[in-house]
């Protein structure tokens, strides 16, 4: 990976799969667990940024913190979703 620790397939393979988590969601209760597993893999690659050569962690520092807003702004939109459908 050229020196280079961030792997990007799995960044983006845990990105999808929280957003999935979310658009599947019918309940606030499974929104809420899903809101969960959205900061769990935000915190795994925050550990995992803290590994990385200090020349690569801006990069990695800005795809997480687009990533959390993605994530948080798709939960948002979810909720009122969920809201709205009365579940």
């Amino acid at each position: 990976m050229n020196g280079e620790m961030l792997d990007w397939d799995e960044f983006n393979s845990h990105h999808n799969k929280v957003i999935r988590a979310i658009s599947s969601c019918v309940t606030l209760e499974q929104l809420e667990n899903a809101e969960k597993f959205s900061q769990i893999a935000i915190r795994f690659h925050i550990s995992k940024m803290k590994q990385d050569p200090k020349s690569l962690r801006n990069k990695y520092k800005t795809v997480i913190e687009l990533s959390s807003e993605l994530m948080n702004e798709a939960i948002s939109d979810h909720r009122k979703k969920i809201i709205r459908d009365g579940k």
